[in-house]
């Protein structure tokens, strides 16, 4: 008989993206979430543009979530 091969999980390597989180919330969001989204935000459009990076076209979309430890993620869409 041939074993059959266990799939593999593939990890997630983010849990939403921003546009997906505002729209969870059924009521406004805590000043304090939209303060460290933004900090987060500010923080990495300041450190890619450190390396001559632009980013032109920012979408919520774009700014991806891990929740296990709150960072943000730019997807460029090279």
């Amino acid at each position: 008989k041939k074993k059959k091969k266990k799939k593999k999980k593939k990890k997630k390597l983010y849990d939403q993206d921003l546009s997906e989180y505002i729209r969870s919330y059924s009521t406004d969001i805590p000043s304090d979430i939209i303060l460290r989204i933004t900090s987060h935000i500010a923080s990495g459009m300041n450190m890619i543009n450190e390396f001559g990076i632009v980013h032109r076209d920012l979408k919520p979309y774009s700014f991806l979530f891990k929740f296990s430890h709150i960072s943000l993620k730019l997807n460029f869409n090279f």
